[in-house]
């Protein structure tokens, strides 16, 4: 009964709290880090205010505490953890508006790096073997059959 009474109460609420609603990942994820000082400030809380006796001042000030977390700590770390997933499609729009490059690099075939190491590496053993892959002359005198 309560968990429906909390839905339609939240339903009836005038104010769009959005806000709050987008920063719980960054609450759950990042109050294990912050919950020890925040423990901390709270027992300074019961300190800076032992004047009072109902405790209803505490109760508010502890409230308070944990609305600063949700509406800073939480969004801020919703927004570090969704960093790589929000920058990717910058990084790609602004890779697209780049100035193509003068020569046409489409004409030749595409390779994966490891053909291009072994075509590479085959090369370099032409070269040693004797003959150059460029047109030079080796020292080696080749053998005639």
């Amino acid at each position: 009964l309560q968990p429906a009474l909390l839905a339609l109460g939240m339903a009836a609420l005038p104010l769009n709290l959005a806000w709050w609603g987008t920063s719980t990942l960054g609450c759950y994820v990042f109050h294990y880090y912050f919950k020890d000082q925040v423990g901390i400030w709270a027992w300074s809380l019961c300190d800076f205010v032992t004047w009072d006796p109902t405790g209803f001042l505490l109760f508010f000030l502890i409230l308070g505490l944990c609305a600063i977390f949700t509406t800073i700590l939480g969004p801020a770390g919703h927004y570090f953890l969704l960093t790589p997933a929000l920058l990717h499609p910058r990084i790609v729009k602004a890779m697209a508006a780049m100035p193509k490059p003068a020569v046409d690099l489409g004409a030749r075939p595409r390779s994966s790096p490891f053909a291009v190491v072994v075509a590479s590496l085959r090369a370099c053993i032409e070269i040693v073997a004797g003959g150059s892959k460029f047109g030079e002359s080796s020292n080696r005198k080749k053998v005639v059959k």
